[in-house]
């Protein structure tokens, strides 16, 4: 169905701050990375055929766009109280819990400017079968020796690890992931593909949730209440 999207604004309870106080702040970040992307691709057309170029302009975005992700992954994790219990550092074991509240791994993203035939991507369809994210080891790669991973600065991992940050934004705050200006004018939802009028990427969520895992509530009235974000239990 094509059309302009509105989400039902009873529906918004990612804009309050007690769902998430640094919400705007991380789609904000997500912006420019997707700004700087698309004055990228002003030098690298974006096609199929590029996929494998690598470029130290490409291994900034890849760095900037994987911690945004462990950024964004964290704070889900801790504003639901997830605690390690050991103290080292979150590793991707970690983040991968997500997938049970959020199912990562069916969510599609298209690049709307695209030549050639892999213009889908699914950063986390592998922990559909407990796979590992290939793009999120080839970024520690290159983050820890870049002169003998140079090559992992590619597009293919830039498109993923972006897509994959996009991805973690709609799970969040819904169309309002895609907007750091948090207005929900623009956006069009067309043959279950959503995005935003000035985007370059466009969101497919997953369809499969059963009657049994779906909710309803008025978020009008649990506002009022002084903990109405429930956490969830990772």
């Amino acid at each position: 169905m094509d059309g302009s999207f509105v989400p039902d604004i009873d529906h918004c309870y990612f804009l309050d701050q007690k769902y998430s106080p640094s919400g705007l702040h991380l789609v904000h970040a997500f912006s420019m990375l997707e700004r700087d992307l698309q004055r990228l691709f002003d030098y690298i057309e974006p096609a199929e055929s590029n996929l494998c170029t690598h470029s130290h302009m490409l291994f900034q975005l890849l760095l900037r766009a994987c911690t945004e992700v462990e950024t964004n992954a964290t704070e889900i994790l801790s504003l639901n109280g997830y605690v390690r219990k050991d103290s080292r550092d979150w590793t991707m074991a970690d983040y991968r819990k997500l997938e049970t509240a959020c199912r990562l791994s069916e969510y599609q993203v298209r690049l709307t400017i695209w030549k050639g035939a892999q213009e889908v991507f699914s950063p986390y369809a592998p922990w559909a079968k407990s796979g590992p994210l290939t793009w999120y080891q080839d970024y520690n790669s290159v983050k820890h020796d870049r002169s003998k991973h140079f090559q992992k600065a590619n597009l293919a991992n830039v498109l993923n690890a972006i897509s994959g940050l996009l991805v973690l934004l709609y799970a969040q705050f819904n169309v309002l992931g895609l907007s750091e200006y948090r207005t929900t004018d623009g956006f069009v939802e067309n043959d279950g593909w959503v995005r935003d009028a000035t985007s370059l990427f466009e969101v497919r969520t997953p369809t499969n949730w059963t009657e049994s895992e779906k909710y309803d509530f008025s978020w009008q009235t649990l506002k009022l209440d002084a903990n109405p974000i429930q956490k969830f239990p990772f």
